[in-house]
């Protein structure tokens, strides 16, 4: 019996982590770094919305 339950153990963590690899290598294909890059060029282009948000919470224009 016990010799039973550690094979069955055994399975039991070699199957989590063959799923555990499988999903990582999944999320590492599905990677774009375009997406990254865009947004950041995005958030640094935009003056405005700085500054609307320093006028909201009581800063100057000229805070950032």
């Amino acid at each position: 019996m016990q010799k039973k339950k550690k094979y069955l153990m055994l399975f039991v963590l070699i199957l989590y982590l063959n799923l555990l690899i499988q999903g990582t290598i999944i999320n590492f294909n599905n990677y774009d770094p375009k997406d990254e890059k865009e947004i950041t060029t995005y958030l640094s282009t935009s003056n405005s919305a700085m500054t609307d948000w320093n006028s909201t919470w009581g800063g100057s224009g000229n805070d950032y």
